[in-house]
């Protein structure tokens, strides 16, 4: 059965070499607070107070005097819409520093994704957002090229993107025991299966005919192959392929070791 998995590790390297720009270590997110989007004039303070004293003033109508928001807009003087969105501030410092105007968008189920792949160094917006169209977004370049301008940023110091790890060295990881990995070749492995679903889908594949070749269990092969040709995005169908035209073969190969 060596051969079996020789053949099956070199189309996991063909797989992990198409997802090629998946494979950068994430750099560690930093740690420092929200920015602070201040108005472009003198009176930020002023301002700040105001912002405070009705974020205060609407959660005590809403909440212990229990007024709904047509009502608490003609107390304040205020417009129905900022009503709900001092309503909606757990804090008073979400209006104040502009994250209260971040209303539900189609983009916000896309967000982690541009956020793990610009730390790994993949800074292209049209690329960028032609991915997340094959995910599923619908929006409108523009409005994701809005949302990219907050990563650029960055401070002049900043260090640079973490080079991507080996082909080779991510297939060895895929295909190892992963109870013969450190905990630190695991959590890079993590990380990118995170970022890449192809790869994810392609490990669990592998794995589980790692585990059939360990227990003999020539009886799943069939639903193996069915599932990896079924799976036709991962790129190992062609060695499920390959299996069937050997079949007889393979089947006693993982019957008797």
């Amino acid at each position: 059965m060596w051969h079996v998995w020789y053949d099956l590790a070199e189309a996991v390297k063909s797989v992990v070499s198409k997802h090629s720009s998946c494979l950068r270590e994430p750099a560690p997110a930093p740690e420092s607070p929200p920015e602070v989007l201040h108005p472009p004039f003198s009176h930020a303070g002023r301002l700040t107070e105001r912002v405070q004293q009705h974020h205060t003033a609407v959660h005590d109508l809403i909440g212990p005097q229990g007024l709904n928001i047509r009502a608490v807009a003609r107390r304040l003087k205020l417009s129905r819409n900022t009503v709900r969105r001092y309503a909606r501030a757990v804090t008073w410092e979400e209006p104040a520093t502009g994250r209260w105007q971040n209303l539900p968008s189609t983009l916000d189920p896309y967000k982690p994704y541009p956020h793990q792949r610009w730390h790994q160094g993949h800074t292209n917006g049209a690329k960028l957002h032609a991915e997340l169209r094959e995910r599923g977004f619908t929006g409108s370049y523009s409005v994701f090229r809005d949302y990219l301008r907050r990563f650029r940023r960055l401070p002049a110091d900043a260090p640079p993107p973490h080079r991507p790890h080996g082909i080779r060295k991510v297939t060895s990881w895929i295909t190892r025991n992963p109870d013969r990995m450190n905990d630190d070749d695991q959590q890079k492995l993590k990380a990118i299966l995170a970022c890449c679903p192809e790869l994810e889908a392609a490990t669990g594949h592998v794995r589980s005919f790692a585990a059939m070749m360990a227990f003999r269990s020539a009886s799943r092969l069939p639903e193996w192959i069915a599932a990896a040709r079924a799976d036709s995005a991962i790129g190992l169908r062609g060695f499920a392929d390959g299996l069937l035209t050997d079949l007889d073969a393979v089947v006693l190969g993982l019957s008797t070791g």
